[in-house]
């Protein structure tokens, strides 16, 4: 059966069977692919999950994708319960994803999704 996952309401994003480990869906999903609303297997690529985990006093206002080039029908942007900007990204298997969050007023930061799930930010005020 697939798993439907409702990261903030309205949306709704269908995983397929096949990547979903004991009735869970744990981010980065590796040779999984998001099609609009469905993450469905590939063994090219993985689903990151990157959010711009700011403070309460913060805002992200907007993001760039530094790294690796995908299009932008590769990526889903929502905002979630607690005002955090988040993105769904196609990425290769084995690429870091490297991404610039504009944080309202206060600069940039740089957060590197690497493949084994580890991230480091960097603040750029």
């Amino acid at each position: 059966m697939n798993k439907l996952i409702s990261p903030i309401p309205g949306l709704t994003i269908t995983v397929s069977k096949e990547l979903v480990e004991n009735d869970e869906v744990k981010f980065p999903l590796r040779e999984a692919k998001l099609i609009g609303t469905v993450i469905v297997p590939d063994p090219t690529t993985r689903v990151v999950l990157a959010s711009s985990n700011v403070t309460d006093y913060e805002e992200a206002t907007d993001f760039a994708i530094l790294a690796p080039k995908i299009s932008k029908d590769e990526v889903l942007s929502f905002v979630d319960e607690d005002d955090d900007m988040n993105i769904l990204a196609n990425v290769p298997i084995d690429e870091p994803l490297v991404v610039k969050w504009t944080i309202a007023g206060l600069g940039h930061k740089i957060t590197i999704y690497y493949p084994d799930g580890k991230e480091e930010s960097y603040e750029q005020l």
